[in-house]
């Protein structure tokens, strides 16, 4: 046979099909860091690892020839934060033996390309093929396969030699030495491959290490290691490979937070077989979870982003948890609401996986004798993270016991129960369900009239002379509402409200400022005792979120074969849908707003979504509905080119930049789509939907899904690889062109 044939035979026995299943990637996952913290204006980590399997670190692909074969990272959660340890932690250089031959990763064709679950590249150079990839094997593991191929027409002896090198720079504040010397990484060998310990720092803001946490790499292939100050150098002899002949080399990347994440972790590098049961076990999970999305060109990605930030039980995370972004410097940590939303949208994909991570929460429900707050037995915490704070025996700062969040986990909790038909799920969270329900009469309705408030519990932060408490409840009630700096509780920019007192008050200032003054009032139980805070105003979103979640207690009774509890529920809820309407909405206008404990609607404050949570939990009439929809459908208010802002053009505190006083969230975007279709205005849900979809910037493209986006412009705002943004995209997909049940 003709030599030219020969290696073209060989070529076409080494070549895979992965090449020919190219498809436009859903996220872009290439970039090389420069820094620890190689952040982006709005803190966040630039570029987006792979994170999988519940996994505490992710991986990039290159972007550079020179680190062809090699995978960019690690990006690791140390405990709270993510840091990126290194430019390219182990990038692969190959020469054959006997020739000096070098195989230089920059003289391949290189092709590369990230899919759900695997990162993968091709390296070709004349007379040898090297195909990598990358899987998570477990929340503590991620397995990089090396296939080589031999097209030369030759024997190859082949030499591969493994290098890297920590991060040096910690960010712009300078060097890692100089900035965090304590936590600086530091390399070793020992008989089965190379260890990078992390220093004890209880640094609460920026990094948390145990002094236990550790990062290791160990090969399927006998390796000489050589360390050397914040180098490595791994060199292994290869088998002989004949020509057209292929060789599989395993390295196992495993990311350890403590000695007992340590111990739960083997990886089988000694057996092949197992290794590509390993792999093929998450090509399983993948195609299965693949095969449950919506039709939508969004739902791949929006389910990557959700998977990437799930993180496995660690730390006082006793369940899997689902952060809201792992790359977003604040946000390692698990929200309530958000996850009710996450899990909401996971229930169709991954029942299991989404109740475990309502448990992540519900494992912190306040329960009667509670050291810290027993008045608040039922109550969830605002989040939860690796670290407890202080009060709870940790040292951490971003767990907070300041407030909770809005009542939608037994929404959630039910969908879970449709998808997964599980009777002892109801069984497990009925009575903690209705322990969180009871608690919002008891510590948040001032007047004891059937609708509740926003507030703040008892806390070390609430405190100080009376403007300092108003100052810092005024904060938690934003926070507890989830809308953390929305105008209806207040909050305007000083230009602002001098436009507004022009406008209104002529010019009068001081008159201006008392229609934006929230007061702060105490409630106590028939004791005298303090039970916590509200703020001077009745919620309309609060009070139609309980309504919602009356009418699934009775579906939860119900189905428990408890019909009269679930008859109570109903009569409940029936009540509440009346003061609903007879409190809150505003038939001038058209609209729901707030109103003040006792007095007057809120309508100076403006519009905002909370106007139609009415809508979302069916408790409007059909004439209200109608009126509310008209004003979402004016480009005035809030038809915008990319719709539905946080706050209405024609708000006084109105700005697109705001956080919650102008950019577009996908959560009230989902509630007031389904509103829309809740009342018969399917025609125009589905139209607002594909104007966002088509308006917000990179959404269609390879950016990373983010936390908002402008409602004039659709410029990405906030927080990138967002998880409650991924969560609502799959509930427009599935509930696209249909009516939900009510």
């Amino acid at each position: 046979m003709a030599p030219f044939f020969r290696k073209l035979l060989l070529a076409a026995a080494c070549s895979g099909a992965w090449s020919a299943q190219a498809e436009s990637p859903s996220i872009n996952r290439y970039g090389t860091p420069s820094a620890v913290r190689d952040f982006d204006a709005e803190q966040n980590q630039r570029f987006n690892p792979m994170f999988d399997a519940g996994s505490w670190h992710g991986y990039l692909l290159p972007d550079r020839p020179t680190l062809a074969g090699a995978f960019s990272g690690p990006l690791v959660v140390a405990e709270e934060y993510s840091l990126y340890i290194s430019q390219a932690l182990e990038r692969l250089e190959l020469a054959d033996r006997r020739t000096g031959q070098r195989f230089k990763p920059e003289q391949a064709r290189w092709t590369s390309e990230s899919r759900p679950g695997v990162l993968r590249q091709r390296l070709v150079w004349p007379g040898l093929q090297l195909d990598v990839d990358l899987h998570f094997i477990s929340a503590s593991s991620a397995l990089v396969r090396y296939r080589l191929c031999n097209t030369s027409g030759k024997p190859l002896s082949l030499r591969a030699q493994w290098q890297g090198d920590l991060m040096a720079q910690w960010d712009q504040e300078g060097p890692v030495a100089k900035v965090q010397p304590v936590w600086a990484p530091k390399l070793a060998t020992d008989a089965g491959g190379v260890t990078i310990s992390f220093g004890m720092v209880r640094d609460a803001a920026n990094v948390m290490t145990s002094g236990r946490s550790r990062y290791r790499i160990e090969r399927s292939v006998q390796a000489h290691d050589v360390v050397s100050g914040s180098h490595y150098n791994s060199s292994a002899d290869l088998p002989l490979l004949a020509p057209g002949r292929k060789q599989t080399i395993y390295a196992a990347h495993s990311y350890h937070l403590d000695d007992a994440d340590a111990m739960r972790s083997a990886v089988p590098l000694a057996s092949p077989a197992r290794m590509e049961q390993a792999i093929a076990a998450n090509r399983r999970r993948w195609t299965a979870w693949q095969a449950r999305l919506p039709a939508s060109p969004l739902s791949t990605k929006a389910l990557e982003t959700l998977i990437g930030n799930w993180r496995a039980p660690r730390g006082a995370f006793h369940h899997d948890a689902m952060v809201p972004s792992t790359t977003a410097r604040w946000f390692n940590g698990a929200w309530t609401w958000d996850t009710w939303k996450q899990a909401y949208a996971l229930a169709a994909i991954d029942p299991t996986l989404a109740a475990n991570t309502v448990r992540s929460l519900f494992d912190y429900q306040i329960k009667r004798g509670d050291p810290i707050r027993p008045q608040d037995e039922g109550m969830l915490p605002d989040n939860v993270f690796y670290n407890m704070d202080a009060a709870r025996g940790g040292d951490g700062s971003n767990w907070n016991e300041r407030d909770t969040k809005p009542p939608l986990a037994a929404w959630t909790v039910w969908e879970i129960y449709r998808h997964s038909h599980h009777r002892n799920w109801l069984k497990e969270m009925r009575p903690k369900l209705e322990a969180y329900h009871r608690w919002w009469y008891r510590n948040r309705d001032h007047d004891q009239n059937g609708l509740a408030e926003y507030g703040a519990t008892v806390h070390p932060a609430h405190s100080g002379d009376a403007g300092q408490l108003q100052r810092a409840v005024q904060q938690a009630a934003g926070y507890e509402s989830g809308m953390d700096n929305a105008a209806r509780f207040g909050f305007i920019e000083p230009a602002a409200l001098q436009r507004y007192a022009d406008s209104t008050h002529g010019g009068d200032l001081a008159a201006a400022s008392r229609d934006w003054q929230v007061s702060v009032v105490e409630n106590r139980n028939s004791k005298g005792e303090l039970l916590g805070y509200s703020i001077d105003q009745e919620s309309v979103d609060l009070n139609a979120f309980l309504y919602r979640e009356k009418l699934v207690l009775a579906d939860i009774a119900n189905e428990l074969g408890e019909p009269v509890s679930a008859r109570a529920w109903r009569e409940d809820a029936a009540k509440l849908r009346g003061l609903i309407n007879s409190t809150f909405f505003d038939s001038a206008s058209g609209f729901y707003y707030d109103r003040q404990l006792g007095g007057k609607l809120l309508t100076m404050r403006g519009r905002g979504p909370e106007g139609w949570t009415a809508l979302w939990a069916g408790a409007a009439e059909q004439q209200q509905a109608d009126a509310v929809i008209a004003k979402m459908l004016n480009p005035g208010e809030f038809a915008t080119p990319v719709p539905m802002p946080t706050a209405a053009l024609s708000n006084p505190s109105y700005a697109p930049d705001i956080y919650w006083r102008g950019r577009v969230w996908l959560d009230q975007l989902y509630f007031g789509v389904a509103a829309m279709r809740n009342y018969g205005h399917d025609v125009e849900a589905d139209a607002m939907a594909e104007r966002f979809t088509a308006g917000a910037e990179g959404l269609l493209g390879d950016a990373p899904i983010r936390e908002n986006y402008n409602p004039v412009s659709g410029h990405m705002q906030g927080a990138t690889n967002f998880s409650w943004s991924a969560a609502h995209l799959l509930m427009l997909a599935r509930e696209a062109g249909s009516k939900p049940a009510k």
